[in-house]
């Protein structure tokens, strides 16, 4: 065996020896598992079960449009469990511009008073639409909430 194969096998023998030692076989590593259980598909009936969902999203966009004049669609993700609300989080209108339009959304979904009726936390999903104020007609508010 030349010189040069010995000493790429000596370290490879070593580490096994190592990892067959009783001190390293006993330190305590565990299997460890994860669980956790799926809340269902999202809900998109927002409306059924929270009441001020136009009045709210409008009250907290409008500063915001009058600075940002964001104009495009979003969706909303929210869990609501009981009354609660969290993890609210919105997809589209990326980029710095939007960053105010997003988190007026966001203050607005918080806002929001909900009751689902549930033992158990669902997760809800809706699309708003922002529409600039010259475009809309009498019966278009300026923001658009629509079911997926």
């Amino acid at each position: 065996m030349k010189t040069h194969n010995l000493l790429v096998l000596l370290p490879i023998a070593a580490l096994g020896a190592l990892l067959a030692s009783p001190a390293l076989a006993g330190s305590g590593l565990q299997r460890v598992e994860v669980s956790g259980r799926n809340s269902g598909p999202e809900r998109h009936d927002v409306h059924k079960v929270c009441q001020d969902v136009e009045s709210s999203l409008s009250h907290n966009i409008a500063n915001v449009w009058a600075r940002e004049q964001a104009v495009g669609e979003m969706i909303v993700h929210f869990k609501l469990d009981g009354s609660h609300i969290s993890d609210v989080r919105t997809e589209g209108m990326s980029g710095l511009s939007y960053n105010q339009t997003r988190h007026a959304v966001q203050r607005a979904v918080y806002s929001f008073s909900c009751d689902s009726g549930e033992q158990t936390a669902q997760q809800f999903a809706f699309r708003v639409v922002i529409v600039p104020p010259q475009e809309r007609s009498a019966e278009l508010t300026s923001v658009a909430l629509l079911d997926r």
